[in-house]
């Protein structure tokens, strides 16, 4: 479970980094443009790979396993599951907005498609973090407490696996 907590970390770290881009990004204005667009593809590129990574695994390989050994997690695993969808089409939505806002050079426009983006990124973010409270909080507690210690290794070898 300490590559999860690590993963944890890491994503957390992330997100505050990817909030104070989306800030920047608002009130900064054109000075630091060039520095802002670098955080926020970084940001980015961590959502699309990373947390894509991550979540295929999850939905492949952890949540069936944990749902077989452990049934009464269904109903966790089942909202973890709609999380990954809606940030899956939240991050569709934000980069829709991102490809507009890097195609505006309209000074005035620019300005309010920033605050847009903040307002998508915001919620982005906010629903990466509720749903790492629920892994962390939830999940990954009771399958520490209720699997068996080989169960424990078995799923820790698949995941090194993937």
């Amino acid at each position: 479970m300490d590559l999860v907590k690590k993963e944890y970390h890491e994503t957390l770290e992330r997100t505050c980094h990817f909030e104070q881009a989306l800030v920047h990004m608002q009130f900064e204005g054109k000075p630091s443009l060039g520095k802002n667009i670098r955080e926020m593809q970084e940001a980015l590129h961590f959502f699309d790979h990373q947390i894509k990574r991550h979540t295929q695994e999850q939905e492949r390989m952890i949540f069936p396993y944990l749902k077989s050994h452990i049934p009464r997690l269904a109903s966790i695993i089942f909202v973890l599951r709609t999380e990954h969808r809606d940030f899956k089409m939240a991050l569709i939505s934000f980069k829709s907005q991102w490809r507009i806002f890097l195609k505006n050079k309209n000074g005035q426009k620019r300005g309010r498609l920033a605050k847009d983006l903040k307002e998508k990124g915001m919620y982005l973010m906010y629903l990466l973090q509720g749903h790492l409270a629920g892994e962390n909080g939830l999940l990954y507690p009771a399958a520490e407490r209720e699997l068996r210690r080989d169960e424990k290794i078995e799923l820790m070898r698949k995941m090194k696996a993937l």
